[in-house]
C-alpha cells in the first residue's frame, strides 16, 4: 500500500513574492498583511524533485525564445528526432506566453514576463524525463510554475504519473494527496487538485530516494497559494515496468539512445498507363564484381530494375541480393540452375523453381512473384506449374545479345529500339554490359521513357500468364 511520506511547500513560492514586491504599485500605496500563523501553516523544508547534476542526452541541444529587449526569455530542450517530446515542450512554453498577456484595462497593457528553464528530470536508454520551471506575469506580479515532460521512447508515447503506478494503487495514491492537501494548505481547493490528479496532469518526477513526487504550481491548490509537492513511498509492485524505468533513469541515469533514422522518403509512385514506361532486366546473377558495380551504377542514375537470379547464385551472393532489394529494384527467379525447364519432368521444374524462391526469400526476406524461365523455354508444363506457384511468366521484347556481342556499343544500340511497355533483357555477369548501363539509361530518358520494375510496368499480373512487354 502506497504511504505519503510527508508534505511540503516548497520553496521556490517565495521567489513570486520577492519578484512581486520588486515591482510594487505607485509609492505610498499600502499593504496590510495578516500575521503568519492566522494564514498559512508553519514553513516547512520544500521537497525536492532529484533533477540530474549532468545531461548525457546524445542529440540534446537547446532552443532560446526570447532577447534582450523584452521580458520574454525561455530556453527549452530538444531532442533530434523526438518530435512528439519536443513539440510537448514547445507547446508549454507557448501556454507560458499566452498566460503572460492577461487581462487589463486600456488599449496598452504592460509587457508581459515569461522566463522558462528546464532541468533533467531522468534519462535512460529509452525513456527522458524534464523538469520545466516558470516565472509568469501579465503585469506588476510574477507567478511560480513548473511542467514535467516524461517520454517512453520505446512506446513512441508521452507519460503521466497513472502510467507510472499500476491501477489498484492510484486512487490511495490520490486519496493520500489530498488528505495532506487539507492539512497543510489553508482553504485548500482539493476538488481542483483531484481534477488535477486524476487528468494525470501535476508535476511527476522521483526523490533522491527513490519516492514518487507529485506536484502543483502556484493557485492550483488554493488562491494565493505556493508552489506544492508531495513525497509519495510507492512500493516496486505497485509501480508499473515504465514506472520502474522512470525511477531508475532518475536514480541511475543513462544515455538516451539516438532516435532511429528516419525511413527514406518513398518515391513517385509511377503510372505507366499515364508514363511512357519501359522495364530494364538482367538475368543470371547476381555476379562476383559485376552485380554490385552495376547497382552503384543504377543509384547513381535513380534507375529501378529488374533482377532474375540464379539460385546457386542467391545462395553464394546473399548480401548482393539484400542490397537489390534495399536499393528498390526487383528480384524475380530465374531457376535454380538455369536449365531448359521443358526437358525437365514436373517434379524436377517444382524443385528448381522453390529451391530459388527459398534462397531469395533467406536473403531479403521477399518472396518473388515473376518468373523468368531460362532461355524463354516454356510449354503448357512450365506454365501450369508457374500458374500452381504463383508467378507470372516474364519474357522480353528488346534481346540486347549482350551475351553474344559483348560490345557496350552494340547493346547501346539494341536497347534504344525500345518502344512504350518494352521489357529489355540484358545479363548483370558480363562486364560489357555493366559499361553499357549508363548510356542505355540516357538514351532511354533522352527518347522519353521512364525506367520501372517489371511489376510496375505490367501492373496486376496472373500466374501461369506470359508476358512480353505491354503494347
Amino acid at each position: 500500500m502506497v504511504s505519503l511520506r510527508r508534505s511540503w511547500f516548497a520553496t521556490i513560492g517565495l521567489a513570486a513574492l520577492v519578484l512581486t514586491a520588486c515591482v510594487a504599485g505607485p509609492a505610498g500605496a499600502t499593504h496590510t498583511t495578516a500575521p503568519a500563523a492566522e494564514t498559512a501553516p508553519p514553513e516547512r523544508p520544500g521537497v525536492e524533485l532529484r533533477t540530474l547534476d549532468r545531461v548525457d542526452i546524445p542529440e540534446l541541444h537547446t532552443v532560446t525564445d526570447g532577447d534582450n529587449g523584452s521580458l520574454v526569455y525561455a530556453v527549452l530542450p530538444q531532442i533530434s528526432g523526438y518530435d512528439i517530446l519536443n513539440d510537448q515542450v514547445k507547446a508549454i512554453a507557448a501556454e507560458a506566453r499566452e498566460r503572460s498577456t492577461g487581462t487589463h484595462r486600456g488599449h496598452r497593457p504592460p509587457r508581459g514576463l515569461v522566463n522558462v528553464s528546464w532541468q533533467a528530470l531522468g534519462s535512460g536508454e529509452d525513456i527522458v524525463g524534464f523538469l520545466l520551471s516558470s516565472l509568469v506575469g501579465p503585469g506588476a506580479g510574477a507567478t511560480v510554475g513548473e511542467r514535467s515532460v516524461w517520454y517512453d521512447a520505446k512506446a513512441e508515447r508521452l507519460l503521466t504519473w497513472r502510467d507510472l503506478v499500476a491501477g489498484p494503487a492510484q486512487d490511495g495514491v490520490i486519496e493520500d494527496v489530498l488528505t495532506e492537501l487539507r492539512r497543510d494548505v489553508v482553504f485548500a481547493d482539493t476538488e481542483r487538485a483531484r481534477t488535477i490528479l486524476q487528468s494525470g496532469d501535476p508535476v511527476v518526477g522521483f526523490s533522491a530516494r527513490g519516492d514518487l513526487v507529485l506536484g502543483f504550481g502556484e493557485d492550483e491548490t488554493a488562491a494565493g497559494s505556493a508552489t506544492t509537492r508531495f513525497e509519495v513511498a510507492v512500493p516496486d509492485g505497485e509501480l508499473t515496468p515504465v514506472g520502474l524505468r522512470a525511477r531508475q533513469a532518475t536514480l541511475a541515469p543513462r544515455p538516451l539512445a539516438p532516435a532511429p533514422a528516419p525511413p527514406p522518403p518513398e518515391p513517385p509512385r509511377v503510372d505507366c498507363r499515364k508514363d511512357a514506361c519501359v522495364a530494364i532486366t538482367f538475368d543470371d546473377g547476381p555476379a562476383a564484381g559485376t552485380t554490385s558495380r552495376l547497382l552503384d551504377v543504377l543509384a547513381h542514375a535513380k534507375a529501378p530494375a529488374t533482377f532474375f537470379v540464379l539460385g546457386t547464385q542467391a545462395q553464394a551472393y546473399p548480401r548482393v541480393l539484400a542490397r537489390i532489394v534495399a536499393d528498390g529494384h526487383e528480384i524475380g527467379n530465374h531457376s535454380w540452375s538455369h536449365p531448359d525447364l521443358t526437358r525437365l519432368d514436373a517434379r524436377a521444374i517444382r524443385k528448381q523453381i522453390l529451391r530459388t524462391e527459398r534462397a531469395i526469400e533467406k536473403a531479403t526476406g521477399v518472396t518473388p512473384t515473376v518468373l523468368r524461365p531460362p532461355y524463354g523455354a516454356r510449354d503448357k508444363k512450365v506454365d501450369a506449374l508457374a500458374r500452381t506457384l504463383g508467378y507470372a511468366e516474364v519474357l522480353w521484347s528488346i534481346d540486347t545479345r549482350d551475351w553474344a556481342n559483348h560490345s557496350p556499343k552494340k547493346i547501346v544500340a539494341a536497347a534504344a529500339k525500345a518502344r512504350r511497355g518494352s521489357i529489355i533483357l540484358m545479363h548483370d555477369i558480363h562486364p560489357e554490359t555493366v559499361d553499357a548501363v549508363p548510356r542505355v539509361i540516357a538514351k532511354l530518358r533522352k527518347k522519353g521513357f521512364t525506367l520501372v520494375t517489371v511489376s510496375e510496368l505490367l501492373g496486376a499480373s496472373k500466374p501461369g500468364k506470359r508476358y512480353y512487354g505491354t503494347y
